[in-house]
């Protein structure tokens, strides 16, 4: 009997000891170095932006990153999915857009928006130093302007730091990685 007591309390303990390990806050020291790769990956996806969508309106918002706790690193930017076409008092006045016209510029700047989210998270997220378990995503907000109005898009992109650490390692190749990219479109 004291042999179980012994064992039951010795299973209590190990139990506690590993949920106040896993409940332990994040060490400042770590964020404060977490916070500057974040730096370094929102500068990395606004040069790619500026790349992807030049002219004044390509992109609405620059990249922005934090850190949720358990989940991983989220950075989010907003595109113009349709931008206007540029005015040129040199050149004929610019048509107006038809609507396949426009359907078509919306989905090769979402287009655009993904593949320019899957090279970062391919080529630069491997320097972020999280968990294997933990994801980065991307969340791409899209506007256009339809005959409605303004609609409003949402892409998500998101990778497992595990996977992007054996893309890395050349264990898997780009394109297995990127099947392991999951998006999310609404």
């Amino acid at each position: 009997m004291k042999q179980i007591s012994k064992t039951f309390v010795l299973f209590l303990l190990l139990v506690a000891s590993a949920c106040s390990a896993l409940a332990a806050p994040v060490d400042k020291q770590d964020l404060s170095k977490l916070r500057e790769q974040i730096g370094v990956l929102e500068s990395v996806i606004n040069q790619g932006l500026t790349q992807s969508f030049p002219g004044p309106f390509g992109y609405l918002d620059r990249a922005r990153g934090a850190y949720l706790p358990g989940y991983g690193l989220v950075f989010t930017f907003e595109v113009n999915l349709n931008p206007l076409p540029q005015a040129n008092p040199f050149g004929p006045a610019a048509k107006p857009q038809t609507d396949t016209d426009r359907l078509a510029a919306i989905k090769k700047h979402r287009q655009s928006a993904l593949e320019l989210s899957q090279r970062v998270l391919a080529d630069f997220s491997h320097t972020l130093e999280i968990n294997p378990d933990e994801w980065v995503a991307f969340i791409v907000h899209g506007s256009a302007v339809g005959p409605q109005g303004i609609e409003k898009s949402t892409l998500v992109i998101r990778a497992q730091k595990r996977d992007i650490d054996q893309f890395r390692a050349n264990a898997i190749d780009r394109a297995a990685f990127l099947n392991r990219i999951a998006v999310v479109e609404y």
